[in-house]
């Protein structure tokens, strides 16, 4: 029998500890751009409704819109946001909680992430900083909650859009088979 090098034993933990750590995470495109997050730390999925101007796609493993707000939300909380000058009262101004909501789409490609982040480190990306109030972290939630899928804890609670979920499971498993 073959005894093990070091060097393999310590990539076979460090692959144990990946394994260990596969979840879903989040992350800003500041955390992008100065690397805070990337590639090598696991897939990452920037989750926005316009494409991040200045962000190389190499940085990224996929961009994807479908999970972000629908226009007519994102643009009515951007504009309370700029009147305001308030990230996350500007959330609450528009009921973004209430009117969040998942194309189906979306959902398939949350399912596909979720499916992911049970072998690999996933990260959502979003221009809104980590601690901010932000889209992301209502599918951090739908993701734990529907998928059932290792997520971080949002920074944030969400009390209206939580009393959703269970809706938003009843709708997505007519539209969805179950496969997560």
């Amino acid at each position: 029998m073959e005894t093990a090098t070091r060097s393999e034993l310590l990539r076979s933990g460090a692959r144990h500890l990946q394994l260990l750590a596969a979840v879903l995470r989040q992350g800003s495109v500041s955390d992008l751009i100065t690397d805070r997050v990337n590639r090598e730390k696991g897939y990452v999925v920037i989750t926005m409704r316009r494409y991040p101007r200045f962000v190389r796609r190499e940085l990224r493993d996929e961009y994807l819109s479908t999970m972000s707000p629908d226009s007519k939300l994102h643009e009515s909380w951007l504009s309370a946001k700029r009147r305001h000058h308030d990230h996350n009262g500007a959330f609450s101004r528009v009921h973004y909680e209430n009117r969040f909501t998942v194309s189906p789409e979306g959902w398939a490609d949350l399912e596909r992430l979720c499916r992911l982040a049970k072998r690999k480190t996933v990260y959502l990306v979003c221009q809104c900083r980590v601690g901010d109030r932000c889209h992301r972290e209502m599918l951090l939630m739908l993701a734990r909650e529907i998928f059932n899928t290792p997520a971080e804890e949002p920074k944030n609670d969400y009390p209206d859009f939580k009393k959703r979920i269970p809706g938003f499971r009843r709708s997505i498993s007519r539209q969805l088979p179950r496969s997560a």
